[in-house]
Parts: structure tokens; sequence; C-alpha cells
């Protein structure tokens, strides 16, 4: 290997050490102060927070619809007193509801 290859991963972190976070500082004020960084980030460009906001609440919105459809449908069983003894009455004719 050459050496400045060599070099080079001997400087990186191993394991679950993280080069983000100061040794010493708690874990919690890290977060705090990612938390902090990424509100300002959002304050200085208010096109991207507006985009951002609005492309997560539509996927939690479209998220929940699509389950509540689906649950609704396919999991809950049909409110009558023995669902089990259901059947399915067809005719067959030329024309989708003929008699």
């Amino acid at each position: 290997m050459p050496t400045f290859r060599r070099e080079l991963s001997s400087n990186r972190p191993s394991g679950g050490e993280s080069s983000a976070r100061p040794p010493g500082v708690p874990r919690w004020l890290a977060s705090f102060r990612t938390f902090r960084f990424a509100l300002r980030t959002f304050r200085r460009n208010p096109g991207f927070t507006a985009i951002a906001v609005l492309s997560i609440a539509l996927g939690i919105g479209a998220n929940t619809a699509i389950f509540t459809l689906v649950d609704q449908v396919l999991l809950r069983l049909l409110p009558v007193k023995k669902p089990q003894q259901l059947v399915q009455v067809t005719q067959d004719g030329d024309l989708y509801g003929s008699n």
C-alpha cells in the first residue's frame, strides 16, 4: 500500500467512534447543537424550508390516507355478524348489469 493511503486510513475513526462529536461532549449536547444548526440553516433559506416542510407533510398525508384505505378494505372484517358465511351472487350476461 502506498504511504499516503496508509496515512489516510490510519486517521479514520474505527468502530463506534464519531469524528463529529468532540471528546468530553455529552451526546445530547452534540444533538442539541446539530438541531440549532439545522434551525439556523432553515432560517437562512426560507424557500428550501417551505419545500422541505411541504414535502414531508405531503408524504405523511399520503401515507396516512393509503394506510387508512388498506386498513378499511383489506385488514378489517366486514361489519356483519358472520362474514365467513357471505357469498357473492353473479349472473352471466352479455353486458355488465344486464338481467
